[in-house]
């Protein structure tokens, strides 16, 4: 019996995530608004009835997806502001965990689109999760500025702006996805050292 049940809870799991997955790349691609629990479905090779016992509604999907990245988020945050590792192998570690979901597959790409446009295409039912998101967002900004600020300070980042280097950086990332997404033909994997060349003192000639 219980191993019938570990089935079921892995069969529910398998089905909520192609759900999740398929809302995800058309939410990125045609926003909440322009997209319907039909097409959800469709792309998820599910019927609408069976994508209803798992969502009640086209905002839990979406606010699933905001909780995943509001979450996402808070463990990078947390991250940077880790006071015992240096702040040059920290940034080191992001990038190149970025850059691995980035060049992994498109899912992630998806990801970053929809929350990109969240603030811009959202019903009257989530403005305060979205709000919590851009909240979040803000504190990523914030920490990554005083992780910049720290490796300014023990010498091993170049000097200028923290807080613009640090919206560079999230920027970037932002850029990479979209450019990748729309321009598959022309994207050539990237490495963590060319995220971080414009950051650290030590990197030189990393795109030779």
């Amino acid at each position: 019996m219980a191993k019938m049940e570990e089935r079921n809870e892995a069969l529910r799991a398998a089905t909520r995530k192609k759900i999740l997955s398929a809302a995800t790349v058309l939410f990125a691609r045609k926003g909440l608004a322009g997209t319907g629990v039909q097409e959800i479905a469709d792309m998820a090779d599910l019927s609408v009835g069976l994508l209803y016992r798992h969502f009640k509604t086209k905002d839990d999907i979406f606010g699933e997806l905001v909780e995943k990245a509001m979450a996402d988020i808070k463990a990078f945050s947390a991250m940077t502001k880790d006071a015992i590792m240096p702040p040059v192998d920290l940034i080191k570690i992001s990038a190149r965990t970025l850059i691995e979901n980035i060049n992994k597959d498109d899912e992630y790409l998806h990801f970053q689109k929809l929350l990109s446009r969240a603030a811009e295409d959202i019903s009257d039912s989530l403005p305060q999760m979205v709000a919590a998101l851009l909240e979040y967002a803000q504190e990523l900004q914030d920490n990554l500025t005083l992780l910049i600020e720290r490796g300014q300070e023990d010498g091993s980042f170049r000097q200028g702006c923290a807080k613009g280097m640090a919206c560079l950086f999230l920027a970037t990332i932002q850029g990479i996805c979209t450019w990748k997404l729309s321009r598959k033909d022309r994207y050539a994997p990237l490495t963590p050292a060319m995220l971080t060349a414009f950051l650290l003192k030590e990197e030189h000639n990393i795109y030779d």
